[in-house]
């Protein structure tokens, strides 16, 4: 008896953002899925970043990988060591992964990537000197909790996040075509392009698909929007995520 699980020829829309999003699509290929690459949001890492002596920080939060990745690509083009006696708090595994790159411990990761698990951390209960690694925007909750339980917080902004250039055909064609079964959101930012970068008239086709979503928030943010067929994930478990709805009434 054959218990391999595929994807069955399933269309998946890969909405993570260019460089981001291959490793996904090829395990979906090899699922026997369909990946179609519809990047939502570009990664524009800054040029004027103001860095603090780091040799006064006790404790660097990064929240992405792509965070990490703008950072210290800075730190090497302008030559600027990282101590290692900074605590390194990373908001997940992936961003984890992407530290171990730079040859930077991670000290802690909260069970579940989010900013309410990171921040019931019992080494930021009582925080010191904090460097806050981000993006521009995003949630205030992390500086905002940490300011109120006084630490002396830094924050410096890494990367903005931008709408790509969007082929219209494509688009057109998606949707005229039916030719998505699931819609793969990662952010509340790609969820608002989404609903920009498709005209008004295929925002009801878009309301009729099955989206996946990585977070309760977001699950929320869908939600609002008038979607229905929410698929709830983790950002590690996207691919198991996906042979589960495929294989849900074998």
């Amino acid at each position: 008896m054959n218990n391999i699980k595929t994807l069955s020829g399933l269309s998946i829309l890969n909405t993570r953002p260019e460089g981001q999003n291959k490793c996904l699509s090829a395990q979906i290929i090899t699922a026997e899925g369909i990946a179609i690459e519809l990047p939502l949001l570009e990664i524009e890492p800054l040029s004027d970043i103001n860095v603090p002596n780091l040799n006064t920080i006790d404790q660097a939060i990064f929240v992405s990988s792509n965070a990490v990745q703008a950072f210290f690509k800075f730190l090497q083009r302008n030559r600027i060591s990282w101590p290692n006696h900074i605590e390194v708090i990373a908001i997940g595994k992936s961003t984890g992964d992407t530290l171990r790159d730079y040859y930077v411990t991670t000290h802690h990761t909260p069970l579940k990537a989010d900013s309410e698990h990171l921040l019931q951390l019992k080494t930021l209960q009582q925080p010191g000197k904090i460097l806050l690694i981000k993006g521009e925007g995003g949630r205030p909750l992390i500086a905002e909790t940490l300011i109120k339980r006084q630490a002396s917080l830094t924050m410096i902004d890494v990367y903005r996040r931008c709408l790509p250039k969007i082929n219209s055909q494509k688009i057109n064609s998606l949707w005229h075509d039916d030719a998505v079964d699931i819609i793969l959101l990662t952010s509340e930012q790609s969820l608002q392009h989404l609903f920009k970068v498709f005209p008004t008239q295929a925002h009801p086709w878009l309301r009729s698909k099955n989206i996946l979503v990585i977070s309760e928030r977001l699950a929320k943010a869908a939600a609002a929007l008038g979607i229905t067929h929410i698929i709830h994930s983790q950002p590690n478990n996207i691919l198991e995520t996906l042979l589960d709805f495929a294989n849900k009434d074998s």
